[in-house]
């Protein structure tokens, strides 16, 4: 039987308000373990039920040394219903290919102001943390640069940038070896490379996105940005760009990891854009604790009201929950900021002030119930809309049918 190995690095429903939080225990004992992880596999190896996992890797996290196996699971790395062999021959696929892409990265010349800033990058990376508080000759952070130079190599429509490096740790501090690790942060930066274009649209909609959140479930809170000017929530890029990175300790931001790659459900071979909507409104309902009977009707209402909006909206959940993680991070703290009657300059040094002190597990408890409360209410739009259809459509039969009697 074929098991990977897990790294030994360490580091020293809905009713959306701040939370009363678990003790220490309780969330230990809850996170998803290796064990719990092997019941869900039959006896290849083949996971039986990939939506039950992320559900409790959602609502739960990981524990420390089971995050190397779960995270190449929750991205996507292996092809879809593999078995433990078929998964070490990937493996192996992969640090062959892995090792090929290097070869020809470093016989390459990248332009010396991209080296020069990827040089200085990894060695102010996460200095706070021993595993990167080390000379830029040390093997740990060699396996940083060595990422990120391949990376860069190889990827031609996005240009390195500051804050890759951040990105990168966290893939290089979770998985031991070098190759799984680099092929994890592309399967990441698949769709998180975008928000580094001049101009990105994607950052443009994580500022859009939040401005709806905050208008919809705090408007207090955004009339009292509105009034001191920072209703364009500029100071929230950071946020957006590393998807909360930096605002936790490095162990709080890998559980925040852990939870929102749960939420990017990978498609199946072969899934159209419509079975691919209705496998992802099927995630979200049992994301959310639905009943059979509710899930029913959600799903009935997507397939019956299917087009091109409908589409759009079940899929720009897929990546957006580190918004509802900004959202958290601004309602955690509204009464400060509200009391101590905050402007444009001291809000943004507010934020700076708690970089690596947020309190993750306040924080995921807001952003999931926030994320699920959102979702559940498109659907319940979608299904009165499709009840309202079906009413209409009810009474227009019977004045046919009526009509029909005098004729």
């Amino acid at each position: 039987m074929f098991f990977e190995c897990s790294c030994s690095f360490r580091v020293q429903m809905l009713r959306p308000r701040l939370p009363s939080l678990p003790g220490t225990d309780e969330v230990e004992a809850q996170k998803v373990s290796f064990s719990r992880w092997l019941g869900l596999l039959d006896s290849k190896g083949r996971i039986l039920d990939h939506l039950e996992f992320r559900r409790a890797v959602f609502h739960h996290t990981v524990k420390n040394n089971f995050r190397p196996i779960a995270w190449k699971h929750l991205l996507g790395l292996y092809p879809y219903n593999t078995t433990f062999d078929e998964r070490k021959a990937h493996i192996e696929r992969l640090k062959s290919d892995y090792e090929y892409y290097k070869e020809d990265a470093f016989h390459r010349t990248l332009a010396p102001s991209i080296v020069s800033l990827i040089q200085k990058d990894v060695v102010r990376t996460d200095r706070h943390v021993a595993f990167f508080n080390k000379e830029f000759n040390h093997p740990n952070i060699q396996k940083l640069y060595r990422v990120l130079y391949v990376y860069a190599s190889n990827n031609h429509d996005v240009e390195y940038a500051q804050g890759m490096s951040d990105l990168a740790a966290i893939f290089v501090c979770t998985i031991c070896d070098e190759a799984l690790a680099y092929f994890c942060f592309t399967k990441y930066m698949e769709y998180s490379k975008a928000k580094f274009l001049i101009n990105s649209e994607v950052i443009s909609t994580c500022f859009y996105q939040l401005t709806r959140l905050l208008k919809k479930f705090d408007n207090e809170l955004y009339c009292y940005l509105e009034k001191i000017g920072s209703q364009t929530l500029l100071f929230c890029y950071r946020w957006f760009l590393l998807d909360l990175k930096r605002e936790f300790s490095l162990t709080d931001s890998l559980r925040f990891m852990d939870t929102y790659f749960a939420c990017v459900r990978q498609p199946e071979p072969g899934e159209s854009h419509f079975n691919r909507v209705i496998k992802d409104v099927q995630h979200y309902t049992l994301l959310m604790g639905c009943d059979k009977e509710t899930s029913s009707q959600y799903l009935r209402a997507v397939r019956s009201f299917y087009c091109e909006n409908v589409r759009r909206t079940i899929e720009s959940y897929r990546h957006s929950f580190p918004v509802y993680g900004c959202l958290a991070l601004l309602k955690v703290h509204k009464r400060q900021i509200i009391k101590q009657n905050l402007k444009l300059d001291t809000l943004t040094i507010f934020y700076e002030k708690l970089i690596r002190q947020q309190n993750v597990d306040q924080v995921l408890s807001l952003a999931r119930e926030y994320y699920l409360l959102d979702i559940e209410q498109q659907l319940q739009k979608l299904v009165k809309t499709h009840h309202d259809d079906l009413l209409t459509t009810s009474i227009a039969d019977i004045n046919k049918k009526s009509a029909w009697k005098f004729l």
